[in-house]
C-alpha cells in the first residue's frame, strides 16, 4: 500500500488518456484533452488516482455510442485541481443518480443496455477522491450525456 503522497496529476491523466482513445478510437469515439500546461500536484497514490481517472475515462467511452465524443478537461482554481470527463453518451436517469455511487448499483439504462459492469467502479472511485481529501460531482442527462468532476486540492512540489 502506497502512502499518499504529491503527484503530478497530468503526465498520468494523459497515460490513462491515450491508453483509453486506443479503445475509443476502435468505437469511434472522438477523445478530447484540454488541459493548462501546468504542474498539477494532488495528493494522492499513482494506483489510486490511476483508477480513479481511469474508471471515469473507460466508462465515458464504455457507455458513449459510436460517433460519440468524450471530453476531459483540466483546470487549476482557487488552489483545486478540477479534472471532469464528460461523454455524450447514455447519460444516466435522474431516479439512478442519488444511488450511483453505492456499490453494485447500475443505472437501469445501463442494465438495459446489456453493457457489462459490475457496479463496483463508481463506489470505489468515490471512497478514493474522498481519500485524497477531495470530492467528486456527477452531472448528467438521460439521452445527453454525463460529467463527472473529481475536485482535489492541489498541493505544492516538494523542495529539492
Amino acid at each position: 500500500q502506497q502512502a499518499p503522497a504529491p503527484i503530478p496529476l497530468l503526465p498520468l491523466v494523459k497515460r490513462i488518456f491515450d491508453q483509453v482513445a486506443l479503445e475509443a478510437t476502435d468505437k469511434q469515439i472522438a477523445m478530447t484533452l484540454e488541459a493548462p500546461e501546468a504542474d498539477l500536484r494532488v495528493r494522492g497514490t499513482e494506483d489510486g488516482l490511476s483508477n480513479i481517472f481511469g474508471n471515469l475515462m473507460g466508462n465515458a467511452v464504455k457507455y458513449t455510442p459510436a460517433g460519440g465524443k468524450v471530453t476531459v478537461h483540466m483546470a487549476l482554481t482557487g488552489g483545486q485541481v478540477l479534472t471532469s470527463v464528460s461523454d455524450t453518451g447514455i447519460g444516466i436517469p435522474e431516479k439512478d443518480l442519488p444511488q450511483l455511487w453505492q456499490e453494485f448499483f447500475r443505472a437501469s439504462n445501463a442494465r438495459a443496455s446489456k453493457i457489462v459492469g459490475t457496479g463496483l467502479g463508481l463506489s470505489i472511485v468515490k471512497r478514493l477522491v474522498e481519500t485524497f481529501g477531495g470530492h467528486i460531482q456527477v452531472h448528467s442527462v438521460e439521452g445527453q450525456g454525463t460529467t463527472f468532476t473529481v475536485t482535489l486540492p492541489q498541493v505544492e512540489a516538494p523542495s529539492a
